[in-house]
């Protein structure tokens, strides 16, 4: 165990300081702001850079080394900067200023950062595209310009490229006129500006004007085409407007189907399918003027018609309400669906809707019938076939509710039945539940399992064929496993000691069962105290209770649990587990024990002599981490007499560096204290001391120490 000494101490502050040093140093550090147009100055005048070197006679240089003024400044060497700004923004660059003094050869130089913010609108031309012209339709487009600062617009010219025929551009920036000739026109529009300050600002913009003919050309078919059919003549004109006919066709992406085939003059898709499916593809047309368009197609070809249903459709029951649709693949539609009643009747009670295909109604006869249906498309194909439905008779359930009972842990089985309808059968729960672990085979309709809980069950069980769903409600109770209780432990155990575990069953049980006793402790100041565990080792623990008996049995003994020395809260929870499955009551059987926060309690205390004189040894425990103080009176030797025999000594920054150190985790609250006393002139001079810890919780017994 780590062992404290009380001792006071000191610590010393030192100080540093750094000196820097150089030949030039600048003073300017930042610029004021500027606008665009306006010329550049400060509060007093022209803007100028400050600096001093150690040469006073020697002049100082300035320049530029990294990144640029705004436009339209420039520095001069004597450190001014003068102009009027054109372009608006946050402009960062170097300055140096050098300085080649009388005394030496080697230049004094020294850099600066700076930056300079610029307001005011750059100058700009909207908008930034045209809109299309149309010929022999009139155009107008006025061009406006932002960033202008005087209002005074010199003028709007045409820089470069050619405006469209028809057109011209004004004084006051508005392109109008009437296009007579189609095509794409790029051309570049400047903008000039004359500011109040002088300089002019200029910026262009470029441009392309799409002038067309009066109607744009266009593809007005589609996307969706007419279905076609197998072996059957197929033929859509895809149809264009506008442009300049006439118009060449072309199959872009995709592929049209087998045996069909885009005229590339007229635009007509013809031919005669060989294949279905549904297929995608994308068609241009391209006019005189070498204007394009593309569109997208579907086109679905189906096969050739035919009945996709049966030979068998879905069985039926009697008195049991029908419903099947007939399917039909080709062809196209509205169909028609008959039946030929020569071939055979259908099942009675049941009728076949021409329109949908639809075969509905409640059979009122049992038996396999066959008959042939008919259906016929919209281009006046016909296919038949034949097809059958067996109706059987009414499906019921068993056996009779309730079912057996069983016990929660003992193995339990079941076997529902069915009567009527058409073996196999699948089965399942319609409503409610099963009591856990007891599970329905669906192929076989056997319950079984284990249950793991008690109870009295309502479940809805369903069996089903092909044809029809019979449903019936049965309860199932499940007795309860005998009560579970935890045994030999006090509810507030003293610190340091190790209660006996036990568990019991409230009556004896039919089959064995296992067990798992687990424990967790939650300290009231979150240290945690490994001492707290179960006398076996660890936190958990395992036992059996055999069938017919009472009590657990832990392997060699029952184990008992170290309540440790820290204050909280010790729990014990029970798991019982019966052939592998969890049959633990719900909720868990759980016994809590509680360790309270307490005054110290010191388990022994001596005397240990020093070459100063001796030292006051003391082992204890405080459940809540916490010591504040002690009080030691010493007994003199006969005859002697001591300058002082009673002390008071403050432990709390003592106790609390040994609480918070991680090292004192592995002892729960346990602690050695040494108290050293020096003895000056007298050896021996005691013969004994009594001492008493103190925290917030109270005062510990007095311990005797000696020799």
């Amino acid at each position: 165990m780590n062992r404290m000494n009380w001792f006071g101490g000191s610590a010393l502050l030192l100080l540093a300081a750094a000196i820097a040093s150089g030949q030039i140093t600048i003073y300017t550090t930042s610029l004021p702001d500027g606008a665009v147009a306006v010329p550049y100055l400060g509060e007093e005048g022209p803007v100028t850079l400050y600096a001093s070197g150690q040469d006073t006679s020697a002049p100082i240089l300035w320049s530029v080394v990294k990144g640029s003024l705004p436009d339209g400044l420039t520095l001069s060497s004597d450190g001014t900067i003068t102009g009027t700004p054109l372009v608006a923004g946050l402009f960062s660059f170097v300055v140096e200023a050098d300085q080649l003094a009388a005394s030496t050869e080697v230049p004094y130089s020294a850099q600066q950062p700076l930056t300079i913010n610029i307001t005011g609108a750059n100058l700009a031309i909207t908008p930034l595209t045209l809109p299309g012209g149309r010929v022999g339709v009139p155009y107008s487009q006025t061009f406006s310009a932002t960033g202008v600062n005087s209002g005074d617009i010199a003028g709007w010219t045409v820089a470069t490229g050619t405006l469209p025929a028809g057109l011209s551009l004004s004084d006051a920036g508005v392109l109008s006129g009437t296009p007579t000739t189609a095509g794409a026109y790029p051309f570049v529009i400047r903008l000039s500006d004359r500011t109040a300050a002088g300089p002019l600002l200029t910026t262009t913009q470029s441009y392309t004007l799409i002038v067309t003919t009066n109607t744009p050309l266009a593809i007005t078919t589609g996307p969706n085409l007419p279905q076609g059919t197998v072996g059957i003549a197929y033929a859509q004109q895809i149809v264009a407007t506008g442009g300049v006919p006439q118009y060449l066709w072309k199959l872009e992406t995709g592929a049209l189907p087998d045996g069909v085939s885009l005229d590339p003059a007229t635009g007509s898709i013809s031919g005669k399918p060989g294949t279905a499916g549904t297929f995608n593809f994308q068609l241009s047309a391209t006019d005189q003027a070498a204007v394009k368009v593309t569109s997208a197609f579907t086109l679905v070809i189906a096969p050739t018609l035919s009945i996709s249903s049966g030979p068998g459709l879905p069985p039926g029951a009697v008195g049991a309400t029908y419903s099947s649709t007939l399917a039909v693949i080709g062809g196209a539609s509205p169909y028609k669906w008959s039946v030929a009643v020569t071939a055979g009747p259908l099942p009675p009670g049941l009728v076949l809707d021409p329109a949908s295909g639809l075969l509905s109604g409640k059979p009122t006869a049992t038996g396999t019938f066959q008959f042939l249906a008919g259906v016929a498309d919209s281009t006046g194909q016909t296919a038949s076939k034949l097809l059958s439905i067996a109706i059987e008779g009414a499906l019921t359930l068993g056996p009779a509710s309730p079912l057996p009972n069983g016990t929660v842990g003992v193995a339990y089985q079941a076997q529902f039945a069915a009567t009527g309808g058409t073996p196999n059968y699948a089965w399942s729960v319609a409503a409610g539940a099963f009591p856990a672990g007891l599970t329905l085979d669906p192929a076989s309709g056997l319950l079984s399992g284990t249950p793991t809980a008690s109870g009295t069950f309502t479940v809805t069980v369903a069996t089903k064929d092909a044809a029809q769903t019979a449903t019936k409600v049965y309860s199932l109770t499940i007795a309860p496993l005998p009560v579970v209780s935890i045994t030999g432990l006090p509810d507030t155990p003293t610190p340091a000691t190790q209660p006996s575990l036990g568990v019991a069953l409230s009556a004896p049980y039919t089959v064995d069962l296992t067990g798992h006793a687990s424990l967790t402790f939650a300290p009231d100041n979150g240290s945690d105290d490994p001492a707290v565990q179960f006398t076996t080792g660890g936190r958990s623990a395992d036992f059996t209770i055999p069938a017919g008996a009472t009590q657990a049995v832990f392997g060699s003994s029952a184990p008992g649990v170290q309540t440790g020395t820290v204050a909280g809260t010790i729990t014990i929870t029970i798991h019982v587990f019966a052939a592998g499955a969890d049959v633990t009551p719900t909720p868990a059987p759980t016994k809590v024990l509680r360790i309270a926060p307490a005054s110290p309690v010191i388990t022994s205390a001596k005397l240990v002599a020093s070459s100063t004189g001796f030292n006051l040894v003391v082992l204890g425990f405080a459940t809540s981490r916490e010591v504040t103080g002690a009080t030691v009176h010493l007994t003199p030797v006969a005859g002697t007499q001591l300058g002082t025999s009673d002390f008071n000594i403050a432990l709390t920054t003592a106790f609390t560096a040994w609480y918070q150190d991680p090292a004192s985790i592995q002892f729960g609250s346990q602690f050695s204290l040494t108290i050293p006393f020096t003895v000056q002139n007298v050896s021996n001079a005691v013969t004994s001391a009594t001492v008493t810890l103190t925290n917030s919780q109270g005062t510990s017994a007095p311990a005797n120490a000696t020799f």
